[in-house]
């Protein structure tokens, strides 16, 4: 931390900030693969949370996230295979990338960081992928999805689970999952109550200058890119009015080749 702090003091100041849900748990991710393409559909429902819980029941373990909110309650879902829909008609659904998550700057003036006057850079990700397979088995994938829900779940618990020696699931973690995997964390300078989640869906040529754009805000952004060039961002904001105008004014001036946003009611997993 660059900080004459002991252990015990960040301990301390961490366990505070996770309290307060200025820092959520980190979740971990499976890198996209030749083998894996995640999968991202847009749902469209008239059932308030509920249709949350339906599809992400319905498709436990192969579900990353599902993401609820709009008028019309778009959902949101990622997995790394196809679904049950559960009957929700699909409004859009391709291959995408893996998670480009933003590093929050301290204190800022959302009004200032969103100002229309300040221009974008232009410029696109790629849609990050592994081209090599994945080459897990059925026991790697067991260890994955007992540390993703639980990050600091001990070895000897997960080979208490499934009757194997702790050596060896820590060496399948360090060797063949850690390296195809990745950390999904969220900070919230405010705490993540202060804020509200805003699912954007756009298509662009400036796409690093969003990116730099919404690192500029106090609060976690992800940008999901598609292989059919759309670009999906999940932003945290305190006021959503600030964040419609700019992209209402990025619009207009034909910076954005679409805009639709859906402020987020609900998501899993919690």
């Amino acid at each position: 931390m660059g900080l004459p702090m002991n252990q015990k003091t960040i301990a301390k100041y961490y366990e505070k900030a996770h309290d307060e849900f200025v820092i959520v748990k980190p979740r971990l991710v499976v890198y996209n693969h030749r083998n894996l393409r995640h999968l991202l559909y847009l749902l469209q429902s008239e059932e308030p949370i509920s249709s949350i819980e339906k599809v992400y029941s319905a498709n436990k373990g192969l579900v990353s996230h599902v993401i609820g909110g709009g008028n019309a309650f778009n959902v949101f879902v990622r997995t790394r295979t196809e679904i049950d829909t559960q009957g929700f008609p699909v409004l859009f659904k391709d291959s995408c990338g893996d998670y480009i998550q933003t590093i929050p700057q301290r204190t800022c003036n959302e009004s200032n960081v969103l100002d229309i006057s300040i221009p974008l850079r232009r410029g696109k990700f790629p849609v990050n992928s592994k081209d090599e397979l994945l080459k897990w088995d059925s026991m790697d994938w067991e260890i994955f999805e007992k540390i993703s829900f639980d990050t600091y779940i001990p070895y000897s618990k997960i080979a208490k689970d499934l009757n194997v020696h702790q050596t060896t699931i820590k060496l399948r973690f360090v060797n063949r999952i850690k390296p195809n995997t990745y950390w999904l964390d969220g900070y919230f300078e405010g705490g993540y109550s202060s804020y509200t989640g805003v699912m954007i869906q756009t298509q662009t040529d400036y796409e690093l200058g969003l990116y730099d754009r919404m690192s500029r805000l106090s609060s976690s952004a992800y940008f999901l890119k598609t292989f059919r060039d759309k670009l999906f961002i999940l932003t945290y904001i305190r006021n959503v009015r600030h964040l419609v105008r700019y992209f209402n004014f990025l619009f207009e001036q034909k910076l954005v080749k679409e805009f639709k946003y859906s402020v987020c009611y609900d998501y899993l997993p919690r």
